[in-house]
């Protein structure tokens, strides 16, 4: 049974309690009742609003509705599987009153006149701001104080060339920039990696410096020192 079968049930028992059955064939015969959920107060736009009604005797029910001042007309209903019947509310503009109510018979609900029920503009809901874009760098090689092997012809004005090679997690296409000593290289990034080659490694120490700002974002740097 769903949940809205229990529910029913449950009400329909305290109903059955508090009218008393009898258990002789000639005791009197509990009331019927009816019952009308749907929307109370206000509803947003631009629905559907649903609807739906039962008695405690499954007897035929109509619902009627109307928006504003216009006549109230017979909705078109459902059979809703956990008993009852179902309609769709008529569509309304922000501002407009939807009245409604179900008969029965006799019976109606309310028992006098129709709910009323305002609608409301869609509450505007702003975009949630996406947190800004971070960026990583972490030198693979060379590894920080690396000491390039020398050749003993080597001149101590002659350069030596290497390549850094760094993992980032930058998207592919990103400007990067490495600067060694008093020259600068330029690389993008690709699949998590960048690349910079001829980088001029002259005698002495060398600090290698990569820098990378992502749009919109905080900019990162990594650092390694090379010795020759």
């Amino acid at each position: 049974m769903t949940t809205g079968g229990r529910r029913r049930l449950a009400r329909w028992s305290l109903l059955l309690g508090a009218f008393g059955l009898a258990a002789c064939d000639d005791a009197p015969r509990a009331a019927v009742a009816l019952d009308l959920d749907g929307p109370r107060g206000a509803v947003e736009a631009p629905g559907p609003w649903t609807i739906h009604a039962f008695t405690s005797d499954d007897r035929p029910v109509t619902l009627w509705a109307a928006v504003d001042d216009a006549p109230l007309a017979a909705l078109g209903t459902g059979t809703d599987p956990a008993g009852g019947v179902w309609a769709l509310l008529p569509a309304a503009p922000p501002g407009a009153v939807i009245r409604y109510y179900a008969a029965a018979g006799a019976l109606r609900e309310p028992a006098e006149g129709e709910r009323h029920v305002t609608v409301r503009a869609p509450r505007e809901i702003e975009p949630p701001t996406p947190p800004p874009m971070t960026c990583s760098l972490a030198f693979r090689f060379p590894v920080d104080g690396l000491q390039l092997a020398q050749r003993d012809d080597d001149a101590p004005q002659a350069g030596v060339q290497i390549t850094a090679l760094l993992q980032t997690d930058l998207p592919d296409g990103a400007p990067a920039r490495l600067v060694a000593g008093d020259r600068g290289y330029a690389a993008s990034a690709a699949g998590g990696r960048l690349v910079f080659g001829g980088i001029d490694v002259p005698r002495g120490t060398l600090a290698l410096v990569a820098e990378a700002t992502p749009r919109g974002g905080t900019p990162c740097r990594a650092e390694v020192t090379v010795r020759r």
